[in-house]
């Protein structure tokens, strides 16, 4: 149950897995129980009533700035800015339509939902885990960073990055399992969130390990055509 109010915020209540499942890579045939699973994720939050603490998504972004507080201190943005031109240019791009063609309704949806967080088995959804992944966001926002990450165990798996055929094909598996589909500016709202996503990615790599990295080389191959994808909509 819950999250119930105590003392210095919420508290929720899970159940026990004595044997908790083992973290597994997921195939691209199971893109459809994961997109299914954030369908029935969104779905089940709706009963409740959002607690003031969660309106508050820790990746919010506050402007002019392209990019929220990073998720770790070893990522400095402001002090590796020189030769992260390129990249902030798409953000920017990606913001602009995520935040002008986002629909008005907003979800409780988890925001970390990618192979790590989940267990899925012949059924589909056996236990999910990071709750406190939780946020308040417009739905497209939600579905477009999931498409981007659904496949994603390790921090450095190249799945993170998917191709734009298999966002595509995520939208339209998510769509299905909601019972309705998108407006195509929603869709492209959700498309722009993908790209948000590999950027700020992408960034956290430039100024961390960038010999190392799996966004930049994505955004190197992809950046010019999501451009042209997101450019007739600002």
């Amino acid at each position: 149950m819950g999250p119930v109010p105590v003392r210095y915020g919420y508290a929720t209540f899970e159940e026990f897995l004595p044997e908790p499942f083992p973290m597994q890579k997921v195939a691209v045939e199971d893109m459809q129980k994961v997109a299914t699973a954030l369908a029935f994720q969104i779905n089940l939050a709706q009963e409740f009533r959002v607690p003031a603490g969660l309106a508050m998504n820790p990746m919010r972004i506050r402007k002019p700035h392209l990019y929220p507080v990073p998720h770790s201190p070893l990522f400095d943005f402001e002090r590796s800015a020189a030769g992260a031109e390129w990249i902030d240019d798409l953000a920017g791009l990606a913001l602009r339509v995520r935040d002008q063609h986002s629909p008005d309704r907003v979800v409780m949806a988890h925001m970390d939902w990618c192979a790590r967080n989940l267990r899925l088995g012949e059924s589909g959804l056996l236990a999910v885990y990071d709750m406190d992944s939780l946020a308040v966001v417009p739905e497209t926002t939600a579905v477009g960073q999931a498409a981007a990450s659904w496949r994603l165990v390790l921090e450095d798996d190249d799945e993170i990055h998917p191709s734009l055929d298999e966002l595509l094909t995520y939208i339209d598996q998510y769509q299905a399992a909601r019972g309705s589909r998108f407006s195509e500016q929603e869709k492209v709202a959700a498309i722009a969130a993908r790209l948000w996503l590999i950027a700020y990615t992408a960034r956290c790599e430039h100024c961390g390990n960038p010999d190392g990295s799996s966004a930049i080389p994505r955004l190197r191959r992809d950046g010019a055509l999501f451009k042209n994808i997101l450019t007739a909509y600002v």
